[in-house]
């Protein structure tokens, strides 16, 4: 017991007892760590997957911006692309007949719209 027989402390119990709590708080402290070392080892391939596909998905996202950029700009390149060919096409046709001014002025006035709203 801790007290003797006239009910003060018995120091070198005492001692003992505080010993035994320190060196089990410092077994479980260990054994906690070695646990928690396991768990992070064992998540460590999960973790990885996870960086892995986080920045997959933000090429991914990136690539996906790039795209629409270059299917608006290939879009409004066919649309200059058709003006221009229209007016090519006026353009053979009047010197071919000479008389198509309407088409002419018709394909220059497309081309205008084109030019300025582009």
């Amino acid at each position: 017991m801790i007290f003797n027989g006239d009910g003060a402390l018995d120091p070198s119990e005492l001692w003992a007892l505080i010993m035994s709590i320190c060196t089990f708080l410092v077994t479980f402290s260990a054994a906690f760590k070695i646990v928690v070392e396991a768990i992070k080892k064992l998540r460590a391939p999960e973790v990885d997957q996870d960086n892995k596909i986080k920045d997959i998905e933000s090429k991914l996202d990136a690539h996906d911006k790039y795209l629409a950029n270059d299917k608006e700009r290939i879009e409004s390149i066919e649309a200059g692309n058709k003006v221009t060919q229209q007016a090519i096409l006026a353009l053979l046709s009047h010197a071919i007949n000479g008389d198509s001014k309407d088409q002419l002025e018709k394909a220059r006035n497309n081309l205008n719209d084109y030019l300025i709203n582009r």
